[in-house]
């Protein structure tokens, strides 16, 4: 099966995850906070999914 991320997209997702993981096991300081950093992350996830398709579907996904 092919693989979606190069080994430096897959490194950077890795960190997203740990970042992550760490993230959430602080203290919460605002009632929103897990909501803005999810959505955040959800942003930079979205970024290297695009990477993908523009690298599998350049005819479709590359920008002009």
């Amino acid at each position: 099966m092919k693989k979606p991320f190069t080994d430096k997209e897959q490194k950077v997702m890795n960190l997203l995850v740990e970042a992550h993981n760490n993230f959430i096991e602080l203290e919460r300081t605002h009632p929103m906070e897990i909501m803005e950093w999810v959505s955040g992350l959800h942003k930079l996830q979205d970024l290297l999914g695009a990477r993908v398709l523009r690298r599998d579907y350049p005819e479709i996904f590359t920008t002009i």
